[in-house]
């Protein structure tokens, strides 16, 4: 269900270039979590190269659910979860670029940005209702930092991939490694945020 530019822009990050290959086999995984999932493309990517696995689908922007929904609603392993991850749980102001759901967040990028408040869910939370994950997809527009630095197991989770964006929220890139201190990091330049 294609509706705009940032559709085709994430369809092309997805699908052609590849953003989130993994480094490993993914065919056996059991439970993968998809913080910031958008319209669903890597949720549907992650269910092609694992179709075994579980995917929880988290996402905030109420439009963007509808759309993700109408993307995901013939396939019966991935489950939306409509909230904000964060790092806290209980409500949050969320802001919506209305140019591109890709620019939404929790912080407020845009002087257009309208704000309103959206359900939010920790890391440990997910990880408690669902389980320790094989895999965590991260594309959450700045507010990675305070999500891992408030989780108390980290360490258990075995696979990590996405988009980190230091200026856009605030924090050093080496302040967001050094949570990282006992995993394999690779880092992959694509955009400079």
């Amino acid at each position: 269900y294609i509706t705009d530019g940032s559709d085709l822009g994430i369809i092309h990050e997805v699908f052609v270039t590849e953003q989130y290959k993994l480094p490993v086999e993914a065919k056996n995984f059991k439970l993968i979590f998809d913080f910031g999932a958008n319209v669903g493309y890597t949720a549907i990517y992650f269910n092609i190269i694992s179709p075994k696995a579980k995917i929880i689908a988290v996402e905030a922007l109420p439009q963007t659910i509808t759309k993700l929904q109408k993307n995901v609603t013939c396939i019966k392993n991935i489950e939306i979860f409509p909230a904000a991850i964060s790092d806290k749980n209980g409500q949050v102001t969320f802001y919506d670029y209305p140019k591109s759901s890709m620019s939404s967040s929790l912080l407020k990028r845009h002087p257009q940005a309208k704000s309103f408040s959206v359900d939010s869910v920790t890391m440990d939370s997910l990880i408690k209702k669902y389980g320790i994950p094989d895999l965590i997809k991260v594309d959450i527009e700045g507010s990675e930092y305070s999500v891992f630095k408030n989780s108390s197991i980290l360490q258990d989770i075995p696979l990590i991939i996405g988009e980190v964006h230091p200026r856009m929220g605030g924090f050093s890139e080496k302040d967001f490694i050094e949570l990282f201190s006992n995993f394999t990091v690779t880092k992959n330049h694509n955009n400079q945020d």
